[in-house]
């Protein structure tokens, strides 16, 4: 994603060279907004990602998927190997 948005910037001209000066800027807006838009859709798709990876690799899910076991128990322990206690 973050390569598309990096080849959008070195593929497009940054100015136009249209005769016409208020179609040039025309052009160079509908550019800028285009690129704006672009590095939003862009964040916004690293954030989802990051968000679903630390959903994904949380102890709730972790111990999930490993079943019962040895594994689970490492699975349930916090950060800093202490267990972690679900009762409120």
């Amino acid at each position: 994603m973050l390569f598309r948005v990096a080849m959008q910037f070195a593929m497009f001209p940054t100015e136009l060279e249209i005769p016409d000066e208020e179609l040039t800027s025309r052009f160079n807006l509908m550019f800028n907004i285009m690129r704006t838009f672009m590095l939003i859709i862009a964040a916004g798709f690293c954030f989802l990602f990051i968000w679903i990876i630390r959903r994904l690799i949380s102890p709730p899910i972790k111990a999930e998927f490993l079943g019962s076991g040895e594994e689970a128990q490492i699975a349930e322990q916090g950060a800093e190997g202490e267990p972690v206690n679900h009762t409120p």
